[in-house]
């Protein structure tokens, strides 16, 4: 059975800032990261939008988005290093 398409992006806000900053932050490091993480989201669905038309083939749209998440991970290997 699949999954149901639930989440919300307000939902994963919580659970990014959950994970990636400290309680004790000050209000303006949350606001702007907060703004950041939904400017990344919004930006996504429009490169997603990019694969969403006739003239693009459900191949050629499934290797974007692979080279999109590869594009990720690549960035999020690199943050451990510091090189980004």
């Amino acid at each position: 059975m699949p999954k149901p398409l639930n989440k919300t992006v307000h939902g994963a806000w919580l659970s990014y800032r959950m994970i990636v900053m400290r309680s004790d932050v000050p209000q303006v490091q949350v606001t702007e990261t907060r703004r950041a993480f939904y400017a990344g989201v919004l930006m996504m669905l429009n490169l997603l939008d990019e694969v969403s038309t006739p003239d693009v083939s459900e191949d050629e749209g499934a290797a974007y988005i692979e080279r999109l998440a590869q594009e990720c991970r690549d960035f999020t290997k690199k943050i451990g290093t510091g090189d980004f």
